[in-house]
């Protein structure tokens, strides 16, 4: 079920992005990958969560305080906050609909974005082409506004803090959509959008002015529940047929379809995505208020995030041969710029210390250091600085290429007096709009892929969305598209890669590069933080030559709400020489590179490829 709304503003607004622009600005307001101003879906979530109290007490409903913190009285702490799970009995509608910290809600809220009129009274997303020459007429979006901050003692200005926000002008629409799940009832159904109605203001500053604004209903697809939204709200005077079990209908059993895949092409998807909203996908904590990201999204959350959409019970075989039988393999989602998809940069890439990156940059070149030289010196003459590992993390069409994130800004809230804790901003990293993702499914059959597909209600070509990452029910999503391959390289799943030779060239030498994360254990059960030829099935005692490190993998149980254990792997772009390689050796090489190394290699750990080193780059 879907419901799509239009924003239109009568005053202007601001919903602040924690970042400063120069002397004239101390705040901006949030922006899209495309420049654009837009409503985050967690301020949306937000708003419709505090209308939802109002709209229930005016109904004469009961709900809890969204926290179990104990509020301080007369300087003593006073009892436990009500929350639905922990301190209460059973589910109030507000945590049916919005979630709580001990269970997610079944509601997705997707971000308002600006839209331009179609000439037939609606409107439409804007072009990219279309965004950038809007955004480049600034005047017609924003205005800065000067204050004053107050002393709070004397209710007087305070000297010398004069400052300016920048806010975005009344004159402009936005649209946007919430998915409800299908375990949600026709009561739930309706207060969602006497929520979504009810809210008038939107953004900060809403007591001085700004913000205010109005949701239309644009349409909504409400089948089974009602024909029409109006019939929804309307549902809302039978209060004697209302209780508070607002979701929990069990999800209907996987439809049977006939197959889709062709048997005569290779058993493997190719997954494309492109980030709609804002994707966080969570990288190691570090001290501060930047949560780091990935720029990309690994194979076990791209595991998670299907498991999540399974149309069927968790219980069953058919989803234990789906997602746990290994039976199909999840690869990692790289980014995919304009020159082509992007894989980790190796280790062995170096370049000048003093004038770091490619010629085109203004540097002294990038230089790989695997294939052997006599120095590590910067080559350029009249340089020779040291050659050091200052390179791009990723590289596509032989280049590195920058692959830059997003920042997500959000405001602690204080569990007890539900209002902005002072000192309490932070943000994601995260994949910005439109940022193209691709990856690739392997099944060890077709009937393990169709299996995966009739689980998910996904059928090749028809573009679907899972929800990614951190904040699930506001921040954003993936749209994805699956399709077959129609030529497998054979490396794993990497198959769009040249196969791995059967000789080796004139130089007698090889590299395997690793492309995702590799989880290895030496014999007495410690993780490694590198490779030798055993790992690959060889018999060799050493590589000729290598570059390697480790990383520490981090991640966050959805379902337990809990932080999963630290695991060490051997990092992407690790890279390996091995000269002399004889044919059994490469053929060896290939048998593992279709299948991985290490562990979680159904989640896509340790994939490699392998290539010729060639004259040129011995030189």
């Amino acid at each position: 079920m879907e419901i799509h709304y239009t924003l239109e503003f009568e005053e202007p607004w601001r919903v602040g992005s924690g970042e400063a622009a120069g002397a004239w600005l101390d705040g901006l307001v949030r922006r899209d990958g495309l420049g654009l101003p837009f409503v985050p879906g967690s301020t949306v979530r937000g708003l419709a969560a505090d209308a939802l109290g109002k709209v229930l007490k005016a109904l004469g409903l009961e709900t809890c305080q969204r926290s179990a913190a104990r509020p301080i009285q007369d300087g003593k702490e006073g009892p436990p906050g009500s929350l639905c799970g922990v301190t209460r009995a059973g589910t109030c509608p507000t945590c049916a609909l919005f979630g709580s910290n001990y269970r997610p809600g079944p509601v997705l809220w997707w971000p308002a974005r600006l839209v331009l009129d179609d000439g037939n009274g609606g409107g439409k997303e804007p072009s990219a082409e279309q965004a950038q020459v809007v955004a480049r007429t600034g005047e017609l979006l924003f205005r800065g506004r000067p204050r004053t901050a107050i002393d709070r003692r004397s209710g007087r200005a305070e000297d010398q803090h004069l400052f300016a926000l920048e806010e975005v002008l009344p004159d402009w629409r936005f649209q946007g959509r919430v998915d409800l799940g299908e375990e949600l009832t026709p009561q739930g159904v309706s207060l969602v959008l006497a929520a979504l109605r009810f809210v008038r203001e939107v953004g900060s500053s809403r007591r001085r002015g700004l913000g205010r604004c109005r949701f239309e209903i644009e349409k909504a697809d409400l089948e089974p529940a009602f024909a029409d939204w109006r019939e929804a709200i309307r549902g809302l005077e039978n209060l004697d047929a209302f209780d508070r079990r607002v979701a929990g209908r069990p999800a209907a059993p996987p439809a049977a379809r006939s197959p889709s895949l062709n048997p005569e092409l290779p058993a493997l998807l190719q997954l494309e995505a492109t980030v709609l909203g804002e994707v966080s996908v969570g990288g190691t904590p570090e001290a501060g208020n930047l949560v780091p990201g990935l720029a990309y999204v690994p194979g076990s959350t791209l595991r998670g995030a299907l498991a999540a959409r399974w149309r069927g019970g968790y219980e069953g075989e058919t989803f234990g041969r789906a997602f746990l039988s290994g039976a199909v393999q999840f690869g990692f989602l790289y980014p995919r710029p304009k020159e082509g998809s992007a894989l980790p940069t190796p280790r062995s890439m170096a370049t000048c210390k003093l004038h770091p990156g490619p010629e085109e940059e203004d540097g002294h070149r990038l230089y790989d250091l695997l294939p052997g030289r006599e120095s590590e010196d910067c080559p350029i003459e009249g340089c020779g600085a040291r050659l050091v590992p200052r390179v791009k993390p990723f590289t596509a069409g032989g280049k590195p290429v920058g692959i830059d994130l997003a920042l997500s800004p959000h405001n602690a809230i204080d569990p007890g007096a539900q209002t902005v804790r002072p000192g309490g901003l932070f943000a994601y990293e995260a994949l910005p709009q439109g940022r193209l993702l691709m990856g690739y499914l392997r099944g060890e059959s077709h009937a393990a892929l169709e299996e995966l597909l009739a689980g998910l209600g996904v059928e090749l070509g028809r573009p679907f969305e899972l929800r990614v990452g951190r904040r699930k029910g506001s921040l954003g999503a993936l749209v994805c598209t699956l399709s077959q391959v129609h030529k497998d390289g054979g490396i794993g799943l990497f198959p769009d890669l040249e196969e791995v030779p059967k000789r080796a060239g004139e130089t007698g030498a090889v590299r395997i590069d690793l492309l995702t994360p590799a989880i290895v254990l030496d014999p007495w059960l410690r993780f490694k933080t590198f490779l030798t030829p055993q790992d690959f099935g060889l018999e060799r005692e050493g590589f000729s030559a290598s570059f390697c490190d480790g990383e520490v993998l981090t991640g966050w149980n959805s379902a337990h709400r809990l932080p999963k254990s630290d695991q060490v792997a051997v990092a992407a772009g690790s890279t390996f020489r091995l000269d002399g390689a004889t044919e059994a050796e490469l053929a060896t090489l290939k048998e593992w590179a279709e299948k991985g190394i290490g562990l979680r290699r159904e989640e896509g750990f340790g994939q490699f490829a392998v290539r010729l080193v060639t004259k040129e780059e011995h030189t």
